[in-house]
């Protein structure tokens, strides 16, 4: 089955402007590699332990994001956003 030209030029378009990302993505955050991390959400009730733990283990730093409705910290590798913790509160 040939498809004709127009719809080649429709389906390239779609597909161009599906790919332009809100924001910088880590180096193959784009691709579809099966398998592989390319954001991480942490919600936890202890987010200056995960800061240690996590900032230590694998390098990343961290920002504090204003103007949400919970506390979130913004998670960064070579200061490329590659995901957020949430903070859990507990019930008293």
């Amino acid at each position: 089955m040939r498809l004709r030209p127009v719809v080649l030029v429709f389906a390239a378009l779609v597909a161009a402007c599906s790919r332009q990302p809100a924001m910088e993505m880590a180096p193959g955050a784009a691709e579809h590699t099966p398998g592989r991390f390319v954001w991480y959400d942490l919600v936890t009730n202890d987010v200056e332990a995960a800061r240690g733990f996590y900032g230590e283990l694998f390098g990343w730093d961290f920002e504090e994001l204003q103007g949400q409705a919970h506390r979130f910290v913004l998670i960064r590798l070579d200061g490329v956003p590659i995901g957020g913790m949430l903070e859990l509160e507990r019930d008293n």
